[in-house]
């Protein structure tokens, strides 16, 4: 895969600004928490964890799903070569075979 050069797609552009979003809002979340109330605090700081952690997650597949579109295709095309070139052999073996029966 030289010089595959990847553009975002859809996905990525929306998912990096709710990523942002997130961000602030769990900082926020996490700075207006009431410290008398530490469960509550902690609930607040491992959802928001778990928030990004997601959005990474489908960040990441994302990512995969167009890297394994892409070695599909590949993989393809290279079949199809080989198929032309296993033709080409058997017709070539055929008509060997011919020139032989007739000597």
């Amino acid at each position: 895969m030289t010089g595959f050069k990847r553009k975002t797609n859809l996905f990525e552009r929306i998912l990096l600004p709710i990523a942002f979003i997130v961000g602030i809002a769990g900082f926020y979340m996490i700075s207006t928490a009431k410290t008398e109330i530490a469960i509550m605090q902690l609930l607040v700081v491992f959802s928001w964890l778990i928030l990004i952690f997601l959005m990474i997650l489908a960040a990441t597949n994302e990512d995969v799903k167009e890297e394994l579109g892409t070695i599909i295709q590949e993989q393809v095309d290279e079949i199809r070569i080989i198929k032309e070139l296993n033709h080409d052999l058997l017709t070539e073996f055929k008509l060997l075979r011919q020139e032989n029966r007739k000597k």
